[in-house]
């Protein structure tokens, strides 16, 4: 008769683990704790998926999938947290993804108007004939007043260059054939029209080194949406599989009185 009273009693401890979470504890108290002792503790009501987060983009109590959301979030941010039902957050998110796109956008604009304004300086005040050259015959003629001036250090800082032909026809050439890109003379009025100029230059391209930044925001604005909505999807799902059925692992006490537990919880 063991066999049966054996099986029976089995059976019934199988059925008991199957609709109660068990637990490992620690026994409290004792100076020396005990080893994991094995405990039962009364299953608490599953959380409703609505408690998460409800869903209007859904229809029932289906799951969504996480790399659609973060593939949205990857091509607009907040696309996949409107997606998972975060609308508020979703909102937040378009809203820091234009703010971002607005400010290149104006950056840009900055520094081709301040583009614009010091080439045309340089042809009103030092006498350069067009407008649209080299960013190198900008940035010389914004160091030296005139072309004389930097033909002069050209041929004095050059002049080991050419060493031991340093006659006057060797340097000439060796200035032709080296100096500034699209060349043309040039006489600032003044040495303050000079220093403007080198100051809307440098703010034309401060615009435009910080609009590129702007693009490293985008990325970085894309990356952490992309792990909001992730987030969101993953904490949607598992509200919904507690309360559709299934396991999870519950590592939270059951009470004060342990210090430590890991539950196997079934919810059905």
């Amino acid at each position: 008769m063991r066999l049966p009273f054996l099986f029976v009693f089995g059976l019934v401890a199988v059925c008991v683990a199957f609709t109660t979470p068990v637990v490992l504890a620690e026994t409290p108290g004792d100076d020396v704790p005990e080893l994991f002792s094995l405990r039962f503790v009364p299953e608490t009501e599953p959380l409703a998926a609505s408690d998460y987060q409800s869903l209007e983009t859904v229809s029932g109590l289906e799951p969504l999938s996480a790399k659609r959301a973060v593939l949205y979030s990857l091509l607009l941010p907040g696309l996949g947290d409107y997606y998972a039902g975060y609308k508020t957050r979703a909102t937040a998110f378009f809203m820091i993804d234009a703010g971002i796109w607005i400010s290149y956008g104006v950056m840009k604009s900055q520094s081709s108007q301040r583009e614009d304004a010091f080439q045309e300086m340089a042809v009103r005040y030092a006498g350069v004939s067009a407008t649209g050259l080299s960013d190198e015959y900008y940035s010389t003629i914004g160091q030296y007043n005139t072309h004389r001036a930097y033909e002069a250090e050209f041929k004095k800082e050059h002049r080991i260059e050419i060493y031991p032909d340093i006659g006057y026809e060797a340097m000439e050439q060796h200035y032709i054939e080296n100096r500034v890109t699209d060349f043309e003379e040039w006489v600032w009025q003044s040495n303050e029209h000079r220093q403007d100029f080198r100051e809307l230059r440098s703010s034309s391209r401060l615009s435009d080194r910080r609009s590129g930044y702007m693009f490293a925001l985008a990325a970085a604005n894309r990356v952490i949406a992309a792990l909001f909505s992730y987030h969101a999807v993953k904490t949607y799902n598992d509200g919904l599989e507690m309360q559709t059925g299934g396991y999870r692992l519950d590592f939270s006490p059951p009470s004060r009185d342990y210090a430590t537990a890991v539950s196997l919880v079934r919810f059905f």
